[in-house]
């Protein structure tokens, strides 16, 4: 890993730390539910490759079996409804969610 990768990384779990920090600072511990995943790949990703490698960085706040189900159901139906025309990703419209 070259420099500019390790930065990142590290800037990255800076950022992971800060949004632990909020959750903390609302005392939102038990009304949040976190799963974060963000990789790295070493080198550029080439659909004939067999195998990829991936730095991950990996963070959760998941205990229990249902609140895992809950984060794969979510998951699976927001990259169902991915707007793979304009890659923009999921409108948050669907979700019932304000972000005024």
């Amino acid at each position: 890993m070259d420099s500019k990768e390790i930065d990142f990384i590290v800037e990255l779990k800076e950022k992971v730390a800060e949004i632990r920090g909020l959750v903390s600072k609302y005392d939102y511990e038990n009304k949040v539910i976190t799963l974060f995943f963000m990789g790295l790949f070493e080198d550029e990703v080439d659909e004939e490759q067999e195998e990829t490698q991936v730095k991950a960085l990996f963070d959760t706040n998941i205990l229990l079996g249902s609140e895992l189900e809950l984060a794969q159901g979510l998951i699976e139906t927001m990259y169902d409804r991915l707007d793979s025309d304009s890659n923009t990703g999921f409108d948050f419209d669907d979700y019932n969610i304000n972000l005024n």
